[in-house]
């Protein structure tokens, strides 16, 4: 008997969910087996029916390539997916009641491997079903959040501050949720250049979170944001104290990725423009470009405006030329390139060349501008909508360990994670509730549990939690609805 699309369809979609659970629980080799193995089912309906699940399956193992390091591969993966989406005609041949789920997992993976613009419509899809999938507010939030991600990632800042803000007043209510601090620097970045206030507070609500917590490095992105809107806003002083102070602390860690240095150096040498220190910012984006063009990425396409913008405030416009098509071509080298970005470096290069008297290759930049903006109006705005947050009901133990990614710890992600299995087998034995996932920051990790009754949930993790010593000292939120508690585990007794 011939297995219906539907067969076919919840197998796919159930073996990539398994996949995806295994990559989160860094197990790749089974992560890989369970995506071939959907590959494989897609071969078993005709084939004009399940292009989108061919393109899901491909796209879950270039993801895998990824976090691997293995770039060709996951680039070859990807182009596959996108050439197996591109044959789709008309709406996905899915049944009805698998849309949700799959929705859910192209937005996560689309979002994952950096094709943000083609992530929008599942994004969209799935906040209007979020209530389907997940049984917890953090869920429909984190959905929410993604999509607004997704729009800042691309340039459309209006765009993204409807779900972000949406995101950011669900989290507010969920007390010691540490994916707030993320939310409100997304939010921050879509208000910036329209609503400066409201972006500066997102920023230091943001720092403040991490700051309590002793969490320096995980406070830089914003301390990085607070010098980049005040150095928008000509208080140059305060920019570059806020640029130093997240220096130092990455200069410190010697995990800190290139591109983070890169992209503050190249924020040091704005401000350095902007003062009409031209040697000065020149010195500072050529370091940033010494950290970023190993990488490449929207970062360095963005090292190669800034020295675009010296050398036009530095009245070379014959110098800037080349590097605002540098820019342009370095943006639009990228799965999703930053079309609001895009814009401003073209429109650079067309304002240059008319300075020049080179009218015709203004002309053809100008022609590349128009197109740019055409694509950016024919993406509609979200629909998504906050409305009346109410506070959540259920019940969840947050546990923030005293270790994240940053290396050289006691402990690491293999404990994190043995330690999240344990957590979870006591609550289905008991019966009290489930895993959630995990957050990790440089100096911290926080497992989420949720269920039913908190503190019957956390009455059965806290002899565990006293007994492991990879919970020294960790800060455990005990939360039901919008009331919560914290508790510090003892630390050792020198």
């Amino acid at each position: 008997m011939t297995p219906t699309i539907e067969d076919v369809a919840g197998q796919c979609l159930s073996l990539v969910a398994s996949g995806a659970e295994r990559m989160q629980a860094d197990d790749p080799d089974n992560a890989l087996r369970a995506f071939a193995t959907a590959l494989v089912a897609t071969q078993l309906a005709p084939q004009d029916e399940v292009w989108e699940l061919r393109a899901l399956a491909v796209f879950n193992m270039s993801r895998l390539r990824l976090r691997k390091r293995n770039h060709e591969e996951a680039r070859k993966l990807r182009e596959q997916g996108l050439a197996w989406l591109e044959n789709a005609s008309g709406p996905p041949q899915i049944p009805a009641r698998l849309m949700p789920l799959f929705n859910e997992l192209m937005a996560e993976v689309l979002a994952d491997i950096g094709e943000f613009r083609r992530a929008i419509p599942y994004c969209e899809a799935a906040i209007l079903t979020s209530s389907e999938l997940f049984r917890v507010p953090a869920g429909i939030a984190a959905a929410l959040w993604r999509a607004g991600k997704c729009y800042v990632r691309v340039g459309l800042r209006d765009h993204a501050a409807v779900p972000l803000r949406a995101a950011a007043k669900m989290f507010g209510t969920l007390s010691g949720d540490p994916r707030l601090a993320a939310v409100l620097l997304d939010l921050g970045n879509a208000l910036r250049k329209t609503v400066p206030a409201e972006a500066e507070q997102c920023y230091k609500d943001a720092a403040e979170f991490h700051v309590a917590r002793a969490q320096l490095e995980s406070a830089a992105p914003a301390w990085v944001n607070l010098g980049v809107l005040c150095s928008e806003q000509g208080r140059y002083v305060e920019s570059l104290a806020y640029y130093e102070k997240a220096l130092r602390v990455r200069e410190k860690s010697p995990g800190t990725p290139p591109e983070r240095m890169g992209t503050l150096l190249n924020n040091i040498a704005n401000v350095h423009r902007r003062m009409k220190q031209f040697e000065d910012a020149l010195g500072s984006v050529d370091r940033a470009r010494g950290f970023l063009e190993p990488v490449g990425g929207h970062s360095l396409a963005c090292a190669y405006g800034t020295r675009g913008l010296i050398f036009r405030d530095w009245g070379r416009d014959e110098d800037s030329v080349e590097w605002f098509r540098k820019s342009a071509a370095e943006h639009e080298k990228q799965p999703s390139p930053n079309l609001d970005t895009l814009c401003e470096e073209l429109e650079n290069e067309a304002a240059a060349l008319e300075r020049l008297g080179r009218l015709d290759e203004a002309g053809g930049a100008r022609n590349r501008l128009d197109s740019v903006r055409a694509s950016i109006a024919a993406i509609a705005p979200s629909g998504a909508e906050a409305g009346d947050v109410k506070p959540p009901t259920e019940g969840a133990v947050l546990i923030e360990l005293d270790f994240g990614s940053r290396a050289g710890t006691s402990y690491g992600r293999s404990d994190a994670l043995a330690l999240e299995d344990r957590l979870f087998d006591l609550l289905e034995e008991h019966n009290a509730g489930y895993s959630g996932g995990r957050v990790v920051v440089p100096e911290a990790t926080t497992l989420m549990f949720y269920g039913d009754d908190a503190e019957a949930m956390f009455k059965v993790l806290e002899p565990a939690l006293l007994a492991d010593p990879a919970c020294v000292g960790a800060r455990v939120t005990v939360r039901q609805g919008d009331q919560h508690r914290e508790v510090m585990l003892p630390r050792k007794v020198m």
